[in-house]
């Protein structure tokens, strides 16, 4: 794929600067299409082929463009099914986390109660305080902490 020419810079200035007034006089005008001269005619071939030529170069740009946007539509889109699948994955991750979590702190609750049982509670208690671990076992988050 070749970049398009550039197109020749127009000095728009002087494209619309206004004509100076003419005078003109109807009696005795003839027909200018009909006497034609062949340079006018040849300007005029020219002028519609440089119209077709930019029509076509025109429609060619329009169908190159709607390429490239359906190519970066179908890229974005993999890519949001791959940040989609990403999140899935971190989600499933989250929740087997959180699932680890409450076992382990029930495990802990467990593990205390049997000490407690054996007359050594406050023992654990207190390791479990010096470990920074009684914040975790005995405090169960709520649902809006969570959130």
């Amino acid at each position: 794929d070749d970049p398009p020419p550039e197109a020749p810079e127009v000095d728009w200035a002087s494209v619309f600067v206004a004509a100076p007034p003419t005078r003109s006089i109807g009696v005795g005008t003839e027909d200018l299409g009909a006497g034609d001269s062949e340079e006018l005619r040849e300007l005029r071939a020219k002028y519609a082929q440089l119209q077709a030529d930019m029509q076509r170069r025109l429609e060619q740009l329009r169908l190159e463009l709607e390429e490239q946007m359906r190519r970066e539509r179908e890229a974005a889109a993999a890519e949001r099914r791959e940040l989609e699948e990403a999140i899935r994955e971190l989600e499933g991750a989250v929740r087997e986390a959180e699932r680890k979590a409450r076992e382990l702190r029930n495990k802990l609750k467990d593990f205390e109660k049997a000490m407690a049982m054996r007359g050594l509670g406050r023992q654990v208690q207190e390791a479990l305080a010096e470990c920074g671990l009684k914040e975790v076992v005995f405090h169960t988050p709520k649902v809006f902490e969570r959130l």
